[in-house]
């Protein structure tokens, strides 16, 4: 089955406003996603793909799979009410690809949010060594005003581990010398902080360690291990994080049809 989401219209699984756990009390969400053990979600943040549609149904069908699609956009439109509660003092920083798509369409359709505010996109890189995944950030030197900044509010499209986010925090602490800034990390989809927990042993009360809160449009979480959650973006990229995603995919959920998937995200036509 293949389920377009939007923030208020989710059919056939389960979701119900969210509840802070009181071991989290920090963490704050819109939503809570429960996904089936046959799920997958999947971000569509590649614009003017035709038939895309049809391609999801495809491959939902093929491998008896339940897709849940969400849009960029409106992903987009949801965090943009949590951005904007936002003091304007604070500098956003947008790590990797994902969030680059986030910004770009906060300045196309809500450049409200940005006006005033200092922002900064970070490229960042996973590799992998015997099997274990690290993440390499490029900050640029930092002008006076954000060297001066002491909030700052990492915003991404997925939070799994938080590992990304700690990176640059990391970074960003090196060059200012500080220890005691303000931290917030602002997404699309958390996973759940009950589940990070168990991967982290944190207990920040965010739930990621070394963050003041955490902020999400939606959070989510499956009753058999943690959901694959996947940007299309992520599969087009010719890079190593990109080839495992796709071989992953493939082996694991999608052994019929994932070839002609992706030739019609590449080509934009079946």
């Amino acid at each position: 089955m293949f389920q377009e989401q939007y923030p208020n219209n989710v059919r056939n699984t389960e979701i119900n406003e969210f509840q802070t756990n009181t071991d989290f009390n920090t963490f704050y969400s819109d939503k809570l996603l429960t996904i089936p053990p046959n799920g997958n979600i999947f971000i569509d943040d590649v614009p003017d793909l035709p038939l895309l549609d049809t391609g999801y149904q495809q491959l939902a069908s093929m491998n008896n799979r339940e897709l849940i699609v969400f849009k960029a956009e409106d992903l987009t439109r949801e965090l943009a009410a949590h951005l904007d509660q936002i003091p304007k003092a604070s500098a956003f920083i947008f790590p990797g690809n994902g969030s680059r798509i986030i910004q770009d369409i906060l300045k196309q359709t809500y450049p409200e949010i940005l006006q005033d505010r200092l922002s900064l996109a970070v490229k960042t890189k996973r590799t992998r060594e015997d099997g274990v995944w690290s993440v390499s950030v490029e900050v640029p030197e930092l002008n006076d005003k954000l060297r001066q900044c002491t909030d700052w509010v990492i915003v991404d499209d997925v939070v799994l581990s938080g590992q990304t986010a700690q990176a640059l925090q990391h970074e960003i602490k090196t060059k200012t010398r500080r220890e005691s800034d303000s931290w917030t990390l602002a997404t699309w989809l958390s996973l759940d902080p009950k589940r990070r927990k168990k991967i982290t042993k944190t207990k920040n009360p965010s739930s990621v360690e070394g963050f003041d809160a955490v902020s999400a449009v939606y959070t989510y979480k499956g009753g058999n291990g943690i959901p694959p959650c996947n940007s299309l973006s992520t599969l087009l990229v010719a890079d190593e994080k990109g080839q495992v995603v796709r071989n992953k995919l493939q082996s694991a959920y999608f052994p019929e049809g994932f070839d002609q998937f992706l030739q019609q995200l590449t080509y934009g036509k079946t």
